[in-house]
């Protein structure tokens, strides 16, 4: 395979970098910021030359030339320029077309996807996918047979969720149920940040990440969503019209089942997500990640609760008998709590895709690939449209009493 001139420290130098043009950045842009720039070049698979803006935001061009140290018209609104300038100047080898970067609000991500889908480049988009099944129909009928959207819901990315699934594994029949749920005050005070511009906002943002960690740690696509509730209950969320808090009763293809929760608004919860299994003698098991520096951990109890750490016994650092190979292959080191921990779940996603992109264009086969390059990214077809779909099914449950609505039925509507 042909090698590039690779940075110092990079785990894999054997592989080519990937060009990134980056949709969405700007000096204020969080994702970007605090997940897509520093996970994607952690990562040493992508450097990131190129740039899309707002119209009008020359603050924003300028910016991201002086941070990339890239010539300035690299950077710019016009999304089609961008991407015929990045093919102009492609690296001449088998990975010489760049991939887009979609890290802009969701609103926003159908345009992005489609037009990238469009002229033929793979798409790595913020979750979820869309925010319509609408615009999820438009999606799928750009993306060709040969163009890939990864998507990124990367909280299932540690051994420790790994570890979880894998004590679903081990007691089939004995599973009592699922639990998973966001937890956050990030919206308890007022503030200009998009996750409130629509009603659906909170469910779309964070019930997202929890339902696709149930569905993973629960070895299973979702297949309905019933008795969901939508409601605000901050005092900026009411003054927005925006929903911060719900759930609903999330049942998987295999018949699994739990409680999905989200809440924006709670005090004394800067970052919070979870995934619960309980066995039916009563044994629960907790992956949690909180905000701080060791956090992330998978403990056992019978009678401990969520919110208290008094009776639970730790299993991970590593040293857990529950780990299993697959586990250990994907991830070398044990997870850390939410600060560390985030970076290596994006980490681990930006291996992921590369290796995926990789393998697709023939540059490599599956065998060939390091295993944390091995590692199953969540894609359009079938993660995506899954919890696009679900999250469709809890807005209709909402609406109309909590009836269970089906994915297929979503699905077929929309088709």
């Amino acid at each position: 395979m042909p090698t590039t001139t690779n940075p110092a420290g990079r785990v894999f130098p054997q592989f080519p970098l990937l060009d990134a043009i980056a949709n969405g950045v700007s000096p204020d842009g969080f994702i970007f910021n605090d997940a897509w720039h520093p996970g994607g070049l952690a990562s040493g698979m992508f450097t990131v030359p190129y740039g899309v803006t707002r119209p009008g935001n020359e603050e924003a061009r300028q910016w991201f030339a002086a941070k990339r140290r890239v010539p300035v018209d690299n950077v710019g609104p016009d999304f089609a320029e961008i991407i015929g300038r990045a093919r102009a100047n492609a690296r001449p080898h088998g990975s010489a077309d760049p991939v887009v970067w979609v890290s802009t609000p969701t609103h926003l991500h159908a345009g992005n996807i489609t037009a990238a889908l469009q002229s033929g480049l793979d798409v790595l988009t913020d979750k979820p996918v869309v925010t319509t099944m609408e615009e999820l129909k438009a999606v799928r009928a750009a993306r060709g047979p040969d163009r890939e959207v990864y998507v990124s819901f990367q909280h299932f990315l540690t051994a420790a969720a790994f570890q979880m699934r894998q004590i679903v594994r081990d007691n089939p029949g004995k599973v009592a149920r699922i639990d998973a749920g966001f937890l956050q005050d990030w919206m308890l005070m007022p503030n200009d940040n998009w996750r409130g511009n629509a009603w659906s906002c909170g469910l779309a943002d964070i019930w997202t990440h929890a339902a696709h960690l149930l569905s993973f740690v629960g070895d299973s696509f979702i297949a309905s969503v019933g008795s969901a509730k939508m409601q605000s209950v901050g005092e900026f969320a009411r003054s927005k019209k925006f929903s911060d808090e719900g759930s609903s009763l999330v049942t998987l293809e295999n018949g699994l089942y739990g409680d999905c929760r989200y809440h924006q608004s709670l005090a004394g919860h800067a970052d919070d997500i979870y995934v619960m299994v309980t066995l039916t003698d009563g044994t629960k098991y907790l992956w949690k990640m909180a905000w701080g520096p060791d956090t992330l951990f998978v403990t056992s109890s019978r009678h401990a609760t969520l919110d208290s750490s008094i009776g639970w016994e730790p299993h991970l650092r590593g040293h857990s008998k529950l780990y299993g190979d697959e586990a250990l292959r994907y991830f070398p080191r044990p997870p850390g709590g939410h600060v560390r921990g985030w970076l290596d779940m994006w980490i681990a996603f930006f291996l992921g895709t590369a290796g995926d992109i990789f393998r697709r264009r023939g540059l490599v086969s599956e065998e060939e690939l390091p295993w944390p390059m091995r590692v199953p990214v969540p894609k359009l077809e079938q993660d995506g449209v899954d919890i696009t779909a679900a999250v469709a099914a809890h807005e209709l449950s909402a609406s109309d009493g909590g009836r269970t609505v089906t994915i297929k039925d979503v699905l077929k509507q929309a088709a």
